[in-house]
């Protein structure tokens, strides 16, 4: 692995990006999203006697990431659209996101649940 520093991450040789979000900073350039401090029962759960972080954690990261990467945002996006289609949240889990990321999450659920329906 080598550190990239004006990406600030690591690249392997076979381009696998390893990234580092760390608590209390700002998800990305411009966002309002602070990354939580992954303890307490705000931000995690015991799944299947796994301390977990809750479904709202990863989407609320993956939609305030976008502002930090572009060419990352469809990724992210993709990847919110398969959590929405697995766990199957109606636009009211919008609620558990921060206010800033609300009516994405609400598009992407429409997004999500018409690709149902194709």
């Amino acid at each position: 692995m080598v550190w990239d520093r004006t990406r600030a991450e690591f690249r392997s040789p076979a381009g696998i990006v390893v990234q580092f979000l760390i608590a209390i900073e700002t998800a990305g350039k411009g966002s309002e999203v602070v990354i939580p401090d992954p303890t307490g029962d705000l931000n995690v759960e015991q799944r299947e006697g796994l301390i977990v972080l809750r479904l709202s954690q990863p989407i609320e990261m993956k939609i305030a990431r976008r502002i930090r990467n572009l060419r990352r945002m469809h990724k992210d996006f993709a990847y919110v659209v398969e959590l929405i289609a697995a766990r199957n949240p109606d636009s009211s889990f919008a609620y558990f996101l921060h206010p800033s990321l609300r009516p994405t999450f609400r598009e992407l659920v429409q997004t999500a649940n018409a690709s149902d329906r194709d």
